[in-house]
């Protein structure tokens, strides 16, 4: 760690993963506000994991030759604009659209997901990059244990912005204002 092409990309890792989402107050608008029930949340689910699947392989087959600093700032711009669709379902867009909620989230949540997989693959690259000759297992679980501290401080962060936008059970008047800043 007394290294710097080890200790630099490693907090640049911790510090990605701290950043908040949305996501505990978006699962539960989806079933206070948006009525979703059990079976409905699992259809989510899957289209998430299939479509995590999806952007590994598009990263496989498409980017894997783009140099990832590049990749990795391109995604960041994208995943931060198509992140912002979810406002649509927030403001109910799509009834106006004639587009039912859950189908709405289902594709929302799709490309969503597709862009986090392609997001996640530059750092598992910049992991495998620092990791030196010998100590390989070691290093990747803590640095991949820091990513994880990471995205416990994210949720702190998170629950912290839900709490300053009034967010609760009944009332969702900020969600859009918390997207905003998360995306």
């Amino acid at each position: 760690l007394q290294e710097n092409r080890i200790w630099q990309p490693t907090l640049f890792i911790f510090f990605f993963s701290v950043f908040p989402n949305a996501g505990a107050a978006m699962s539960n608008f989806f079933v206070e506000e948006l009525g979703f029930d059990e079976s409905e949340l699992s259809y989510i689910m899957v289209v998430a994991g299939l479509s995590g699947a999806l952007g590994m392989w598009m990263y496989y087959q498409w980017f894997r030759d783009v140099h990832w600093h590049y990749f990795f700032a391109a995604v960041i711009v994208i995943s931060s604009c198509l992140s912002l669709t979810v406002l649509i379902l927030v403001f109910h867009i799509n009834r106006q659209w004639g587009i039912p909620d859950l189908l709405f989230a289902l594709g929302d949540d799709a490309v969503v997901d597709v862009t986090n997989a392609l997001l996640g693959m530059p750092i598992l690259i910049l992991i495998a990059a620092i990791v030196p000759a010998g100590v390989e297992s070691s290093l990747y679980a803590l640095v991949t244990s820091i990513q994880m501290a990471g995205g416990t401080v994210s949720g702190t962060v998170s629950a912290m912005l839900i709490e300053h936008f009034g967010i609760t059970l009944t009332n969702y008047d900020r969600l859009w204002q918390l997207i905003l800043v998360t995306a």
